[in-house]
């Protein structure tokens, strides 16, 4: 019975660290410097570096913060952390996919960000290159260029409710970022 009580703690534990690294947290007011932003999502950095781990596996630790200005709240899916941003990049003038997280199927309550509230989020990708042998990869050959995050980002939440799926998801203009840069 101990054991079992210290494994339990142990696995508690680690679903803690896993969420304050994820960037769970309280919204919080926004602040003069976001008010600068047009964009409701806005990096934390105009460029990052990616590094390779010894399996080949592309790593980026991207920081982002999302400002409500809909007027209403809006909500952030969670399951063991708020669900991470796909990536998007700038391809010949036109947005494409290029990196799309795994998340848990699971769902808990979301993060509530109310009107004129912000919150920040700063998220670990860990994917192989493309034609990897496991997911998530990205889905671009070359990785380095101009990326923006794409956040599912809801104005509605009713799961089981009368909208199908998780409720509204809010209009693309009010869920991507600014672009920034990744390099290798």
């Amino acid at each position: 019975m101990r054991q079992r009580t210290g494994r339990r703690l142990l696995t508690l534990a680690a679903i803690a660290l896993v969420g304050a690294a994820s960037g769970c947290g309280a919204p919080t007011a926004a602040t003069e410097a976001d008010a600068l932003t047009p964009e409701p999502i806005s990096a934390d950095q105009p460029e990052y570096t990616v590094t390779r781990g010894v399996d080949g596996r592309i790593e980026i630790t991207i920081g982002l913060r999302y400002v409500n200005r809909t007027g209403a709240t809006t909500y952030l899916p969670v399951c063991g952390g708020v669900h991470p941003p796909a990536l998007q990049k700038l391809v010949r003038g036109e947005w494409v996919a290029a990196y799309s997280p795994f998340v848990d199927l699971c769902l808990q309550a979301p993060v509530k960000v109310r009107p004129g509230k912000s919150y920040r989020y700063s998220y670990r990708v860990l994917a192989w290159p493309q034609g990897g042998w496991s997911r998530p990869y990205f889905e671009i050959d070359e990785i380095a260029g101009t990326y923006r995050a794409v956040w599912t980002i809801y104005e509605t939440w009713t799961p089981g409710g009368p909208e199908p799926g998780l409720g509204r998801l809010a209009p693309l203009e009010g869920r991507v970022s600014n672009e920034f840069r990744i390099v290798e």
